[in-house]
């Protein structure tokens, strides 16, 4: 069953951590979430010191243990996770903007972008937007929350973008809530 633990005192929370990771009986993959690399060191130097070992876990930040845990469900299956590169997705964008250039379908709602667009800078504003819009995508997709649902049902040249995009690649925080992983797998999730 998952667990929330909540102190300001470092020693506390460390204490849970390790009475939960060294105490568990089971054999389960052990993942450990934390906000720097500072901290991972802190840990590791501790349990040296008194465990004598600093195996049978990961120990990750954020955006890499989301991507983690997508590739260890997706390759248990032979899949291959979408969503990381904030270069890949920026030249997709770039691609799917430019046949959105040449679709009459949409062009009053790419119109803003089109006005933004013409000049003799065209290539390197196209870029500098792709650039931007990879970065709030992967944002988007690690933290959006409520606020990515509110996005998704209003209609932009924005949406309609992330839309196409995630047809193609996941989010990772829609195929965590969505459980788009098979169940039957070997998961504890303590948060």
């Amino acid at each position: 069953m998952p667990s929330l633990y909540i102190s300001n005192l470092f020693d506390v929370l460390l204490y849970k951590l390790e009475k939960n990771l060294f105490e568990e009986k089971a054999f389960f993959r052990k993942l450990i979430i934390l906000p720097s690399d500072l901290l991972k060191e802190v840990l590791y130097k501790k349990w040296s010191k008194e465990q004598g070992v600093n195996t049978g876990f990961k120990v990750l930040k954020l955006p890499a243990a989301i991507d983690y845990l997508m590739r260890l469900v997706r390759f248990q299956h032979g899949k291959t996770p979408h969503f990381s590169a904030p270069m890949l997705l920026s030249l997709h964008l770039e691609a799917l903007l430019q046949e959105r250039l040449q679709d009459n379908e949409e062009r009053d709602l790419f119109q803003p972008i089109f006005d933004y667009l013409q000049g003799d800078l065209f290539q390197k504003k196209l870029q500098g937007l792709c650039d931007e819009l990879s970065s709030e995508f992967l944002h988007y997709g690690l933290y959006g929350g409520k606020g990515l649902k509110l996005f998704c049902e209003k209609r932009s040249w924005q949406q309609s973008l992330w839309e196409t995009v995630m047809r193609v690649w996941d989010a990772p925080q829609l195929f965590f809530e969505e459980k788009r992983f098979d169940n039957s797998l070997n998961f504890k999730i303590d948060i």
